[in-house]
């Protein structure tokens, strides 16, 4: 990606873009919205007879990933689509491999023509309506820095940068960038709706905000670098006004206000690492977190909670006293509507239900199935390629492995959302008695949604009889793990006794 020489850092002032939006001349600016959907309007002329449209987006307090069914666009025509956003972002759209992000609001339409006369890499979407203006800057935005979020390229940054002071005058040069664009985009093009203009620079500073702040977290945990943080590096953090009301539909607001809750509980403790699998987890955490969230603005508690209980139903849901706890600050009757009518296991693995099947090429090229392990216990790992953690358990992966070399049991290692190359360079010179399969195309999500997986790495264990006995078990370098394999183990060598 070709990213143009950033200028020095400076906040650009925007006074034209940040007028209050509580003005009655204004539009209101939107919230979460549940109930009503967005819709996409398509016009298109000159499709052939080979074009495919999906679409790709994630909804944020919910936090779920929303993909559709591929779509044939053919000859001249005009389709409607139901787009379920939860407030006002843009969702990626696929006409075969070009890709176009369009922008939705809750309960509005957005409007597209497109022509596909000339080859699909040189398509122009041709908008009107009411977000005309915003889908033009994140075209034009894209067409000129091939990015809309900058996401790729400060994830480049948090690994490559020397220290923390390149680390923070590379993203600053990053959102200098960004706000430079879209004042100079606003200077031609009135901003309409207005409220617009405050949301993309909340965005842009949040991101920009979060980056510098979790980069520093993700360095010494990942990459087990240690920068020396100069004394004033935090201060960005005095900029940012949480309680905005555009700040709370922006993309990053809620991925940046969890990294400043576990930035200031972290800097309480001694030793800033441990806390990831000790003291996150104890009541001092939890006594830390209550308290953090009533120091903030009501809208913004409630909204911020309601994000926390989804994430403990996806992540944690067996942790109730946390759930529980969190509901108390949901008062709002649409969002409690949401709640009440939440089927929870949706997010849930259910212990003692027969494990979803699968359909795998093995690292020999080999096809392989759940099925045929039936009369082991196995132990299932979901990973990726780029997540350390998952790799820091492949040591204690081989150990396992060897350990119950000659038993009924075996480790399944499965790969999803990677490159095939990266994942045989990976899982080059480990055990040869764990067997690794590879997930292509529409089995990344079919298992993602059967097992349930919703970070990495995921692990399951899975009994004789092909039952999920366990669908949260400790991993591998933990040493209860050994513990509960071999009560499986003796527990089936009883059963057969009895026989």
């Amino acid at each position: 990606m070709k990213i143009p020489k950033c200028l020095p850092f400076v906040f650009i002032s925007l006074p034209f873009l940040i007028a209050s939006c509580n003005d009655e001349d204004e539009e209101a600016v939107p919230r979460y919205d549940f109930i009503h959907p967005a819709y996409l309007n398509l016009e298109y002329t000159n499709a052939s007879d080979s074009i495919y449209l999906s679409s790709w987006h994630w909804n944020y307090v919910v936090q779920e990933e929303i993909e559709t069914d591929s779509i044939l666009v053919v000859g001249d025509g005009n389709i409607s689509l139901e787009i379920n956003v939860n407030k006002p972002q843009l969702v990626r759209f696929n006409f075969n491999e070009p890709r176009f992000d369009f922008f939705f609001v809750p309960g509005d339409t957005t409007y597209v023509c497109v022509d596909f006369a000339n080859s699909l890499d040189s398509i122009v979407p041709e908008f009107t309506g009411r977000y005309a203006i915003v889908n033009r800057y994140y075209f034009e935005k894209h067409d000129r820095f091939n990015t809309w979020d900058f996401f790729l390229p400060r994830a480049m940054f948090t690994q490559s940068s020397l220290d923390a002071v390149e680390l923070k005058k590379n993203n600053d040069d990053l959102t200098n960038l960004e706000l430079r664009f879209l004042y100079d985009f606003a200077k031609t093009n009135p901003i309409h709706p207005k409220w617009f203009g405050d949301y993309e620079k909340q965005n842009i500073l949040l991101k920009s905000a979060y980056f510098k702040e979790n980069s520093i977290f993700y360095r010494k945990v990942m990459l087990e670098i240690d920068d020396s943080i100069p004394e004033n590096y935090y201060s960005f953090i005095n900029g940012i006004d949480i309680n905005s009301k555009t700040a709370l539909i922006t993309n990053y607001f809620f991925h940046y206000l969890s990294d400043i809750e576990s930035f200031q509980f972290r800097k309480t403790q001694e030793n800033h690492i441990e806390i990831i699998n000790k003291t996150m987890a104890d009541q001092k955490y939890i006594d830390y977190v209550f308290n953090y969230m009533d120091r903030l603005d009501p809208n913004t508690r409630e909204l911020y909670s309601l994000f926390k209980l989804f994430f403990n139903y996806k992540f944690s849901p067996r942790k109730q006293h946390w759930i529980d706890s969190l509901r108390k600050y949901v008062v709002s009757p649409e969002y409690k509507f949401l709640l009440d009518t939440l089927d929870n296991n949706k997010f849930l693995l259910q212990k003692n239900t027969k494990a979803p099947g699968f359909y795998l090429q093995d690292n020999k090229g080999e096809f392989r199935t759940l099925k045929e392990f039936k009369g082991k216990v196995v132990l299932l790992n979901f990973w990726t390629t780029s997540c350390q953690p998952c790799l820091k358990e492949f040591p204690s992966e081989d150990s396992l492995a060897n350990k119950f070399m000659g038993t009924d049991f075996k480790i399944i290692s499965i790969c999803l959302n990677s490159d095939e190359d990266i994942w045989k360079m990976r899982i080059k010179g480990h055990s040869k008695k764990i067997v690794y399969l590879f997930a292509k195309e529409n089995w990344n999500k079919i298992l993602k949604d059967n097992y349930k997986v919703n970070a990495y790495p995921t692990f399951v264990l899975i009994d004789k009889e092909g039952n999920i006995i366990n669908e949260k078990p400790s991993r591998p370098s933990n040493p209860k793990l050994v513990d509960e394999i071999e009560l499986l183990l003796e527990q089936d060598k009883k059963t057969k006794s009895k026989q």
